[in-house]
């Protein structure tokens, strides 16, 4: 009997849209659909995606991928941008300030009328509190820290196979976390692209971080630009895709309006095991629980 997991599987891009095809009999037995039929389901399958991410709120959710971006903290430095590498953040979940030593301390994440009410805006010390200040686009989003350092400590900085990496935890390097290559690599270095003059890294030297935010949030998610793009949302999520992809398809397809509601049903089954809040509010009493 052969053993594997659940997590060595995963739907592409073309398995989406292969999928939800069948779902709308837009899929021939015979061999593959017409070009520009891929490329319209391409298309409506990249606008859920964006669509996906304008619900935010109450019965209306949103779906979303959870990332971790460490920022350099800089001297007097009250706001960051994406100038200063701020990432397209849907909702912040934690913030730390990471020192010299390692240490991190959680931060209090404000908001915009605490923010507005604070006297000193430019206090300086050890940073305690952040407020996200949203734009419509994303992009254009805006992190104010309080306090703001009055000095910073930068991180070490390597090269390999001539990509800058910084160091975001401190440590002795070993083949476990060489940049790149090293199995844990991703917990001690940021990789920093372009190529920047600095020093090789070698095995056996001590590592240091510098003053840095570490931020956890959610994202919007990628975009399916490529056939073999994989989901960058949770395992389990793909049959919600799937059925939303062939609802949108089905006029195309002159589908049936029972089969157009058998799929509207099930889509709304996916949902309520997804976002279980989007479930009909009820007092009827089902296997000794009450839905409320």
């Amino acid at each position: 009997m052969s053993v594997g997991t659940t997590a060595d599987f995963a739907l592409t891009r073309n398995d989406i849209i292969a999928s939800a095809l069948r779902k709308v009999r837009g899929w021939p037995e015979d061999g593959n659909p017409p070009t520009h039929r891929i490329r319209e389901a391409i298309r409506a399958l990249n606008l859920i995606v964006r669509t996906e991410d304008l619900k935010q709120t109450d019965l209306s959710k949103s779906l979303w991928a959870y990332s971790t971006t460490y920022l350099d903290l800089a001297v007097k430095r009250a706001i960051y941008s994406s100038s200063q590498s701020l990432p397209e953040i849907r909702e912040l979940d934690t913030v730390l300030v990471r020192d010299t030593s390692g240490g991190d301390v959680p931060l209090d994440i404000i908001s915009p009328s605490a923010y507005a009410s604070l006297a000193q805006k430019n206090d300086t010390g050890v940073p305690s509190k952040v407020y996200l200040k949203e734009a419509r686009l994303r992009t254009s989003n805006t992190l104010f820290i309080n306090p703001v350092p009055s000095s910073v400590t930068a991180g070490d900085s390597v090269t390999v196979s001539n990509v800058l990496y910084t160091c975001i935890l401190g440590h002795t390097s070993s083949t476990e976390n060489k940049p790149a290559t090293g199995a844990s690599y991703s917990l001690y270095w940021r990789n920093d692209g372009a190529h920047v003059a600095a020093d090789d890294w070698a095995t056996a030297t001590d590592y240091s971080n510098g003053d840095l935010l570490v931020l956890h949030y959610k994202r919007p998610l990628y975009d399916f630009d490529l056939q073999y793009d994989n989901p960058d949302f949770p395992l389990g999520w793909e049959d919600y895709f799937i059925y939303k992809l062939a609802i949108r398809l089905a006029p195309e397809y002159d589908l049936g309006m029972d089969r157009r509601q058998e799929l509207k049903n099930d889509l709304a089954q996916i949902s309520a095991e997804i976002f279980p809040s989007t479930r009909q509010k009820t007092n009827t009493y089902h296997n000794k629980t009450c839905f409320f």
